[in-house]
């Protein structure tokens, strides 16, 4: 969102198996709750972002993810 270029050098990325017809299930995003809270206890979060969002056009991912399961994190 800030017009950086160099994502991969300023983030950490993770991974969350899935497929286009299938979005994460409930375990994945207990998982990704519990991940990024750890890391928000060690950095400073500014933006968590899909593939789609940094590479539109190249990347489609995530498919089926419900961002709003992770907007409490992302809003403390």
């Amino acid at each position: 969102p800030d017009g950086d270029e160099r994502i991969n050098t300023r983030s950490i990325g993770i991974e969350i198996i899935n497929s286009k017809d299938n979005g994460p299930n409930p375990s994945q995003y207990a998982a990704l709750k519990q991940l990024l809270m750890d890391i928000k206890s060690r950095h400073s979060i500014q933006y968590i972002l899909g593939h789609s969002d940094v590479a539109p056009g190249r990347k489609t991912d995530p498919w089926k993810f419900d961002w709003t399961q992770i907007r409490e994190i992302t809003e403390k």
